[in-house]
């Protein structure tokens, strides 16, 4: 029931109006932490990311993002979403502040096992993500902090989920 709420809400900002994304295209990076999800629990690891995305106009654009999430975790689970395209949505919270969803698929390449014995599975998963967006004075350049999450049903028979909260920055051209 949480992920059909969580998948409404971000459907609901593809729709919503906003007056805060710029047009055009841009960058992004990002860092994060990302917990990792299977039977046996949850662990911790570093994540990093790097994308670029266009704005249509100030409603709505898309995004193309490379990440790899896990790193130096030690607990034998590597995610690496490659790439994730989505559609982004925004909402307007007060001036220089939006809401934003996003919502697609992914191709991830998924290092599971014991070290030694490491297998890897790769398929596409469902993406989305969360977050506020906020304006940096005097340019069209925006900083996030925000929530992706991976449902990774790549993985034969586990039930694999990845979040990734980042801080991210956009430099737009």
């Amino acid at each position: 029931m949480n992920k059909i709420i969580s998948v409404a809400a971000a459907l609901a900002t593809l729709v919503a109006s906003s007056a805060m994304a710029a047009e055009g295209a841009y960058n992004l990076v990002s860092l994060g932490v990302s917990p990792l999800t299977d039977q046996s629990g949850t662990t911790y690891g570093f994540g990093v990311s790097i994308g670029g995305g266009y704005g249509f106009n100030k409603y709505f654009g898309v995004e193309a993002q490379l990440a790899v999430l896990g790193i130096g975790t030690g607990n034998n689970v590597s995610v690496m979403p490659i790439p994730s395209l989505t559609v982004n949505g925004y909402i307007p919270v007060r001036e220089g502040i939006s809401l934003y969803g996003k919502i697609g698929k992914s191709e991830t390449i998924v290092g599971y096992g014991a070290a030694g014995t490491q297998a890897s599975y790769s398929g596409v998963s469902n993406f989305y993500g969360a977050g506020f967006e906020f304006l940096s004075s005097g340019s069209k350049d925006t900083y996030r902090i925000g929530v992706d999450h991976y449902d990774l049903g790549v993985v034969p028979g586990s039930p694999l989920a990845a979040n990734y909260i980042n801080l991210g920055a956009t430099t737009h051209f």
